[in-house]
């Protein structure tokens, strides 16, 4: 048998008709599943600015930075409370330190006493530097 009519290489009329319909139609209408031509993108006779889908998209990135000035009124919330802590313990170490330097103010006038009073045999009532008070206890709150 010849190879020009084996039933294998002769298409079928069948596969014409499938393969035709299969084709999309060559119509002008504009269908609703094919997209808009350029041309009318270029006129302007596209799909508006208040498209659906197009809000949603704005609507979510109005979400997102809503979300992202929230976190960050969060995280400067933390980093007041973490500054307001640092702040009272320096309160508190700064009452520690001005103790500290009170006690030892009055052992060295007390130091100051006993040398003159070994010294002279009277005692003065000045302080050592000149002054009834240090100066930081007048600035102490």
């Amino acid at each position: 048998m010849p190879i020009a009519t084996s039933p294998s290489v002769l298409p079928r009329p069948a596969t014409f008709a499938k393969m035709e319909d299969r084709k999309r139609p060559a119509s002008s209408a504009v269908d609703d599943c094919a997209p808009p031509s350029k041309r009318q993108a270029v006129n302007g006779n596209s799909k508006s600015k208040d498209d659906p889908g197009d809000m949603k998209e704005e609507a979510w990135i109005e979400d997102f930075q809503k979300g992202a000035i929230y976190r960050q009124m969060l995280e400067y919330k933390r980093e007041k409370s973490n500054l307001e802590i640092h702040c009272l313990e320096l309160e508190k170490n700064a009452l520690y330190h001005d103790d500290h330097i009170r006690i030892m103010d009055a052992w060295l006038l007390q130091f100051i006493q006993e040398i003159e009073l070994l010294a002279d045999g009277a005692v003065s009532s000045r302080s050592p530097l000149g002054t009834k008070s240090p100066p930081y206890a007048a600035n102490r709150v």
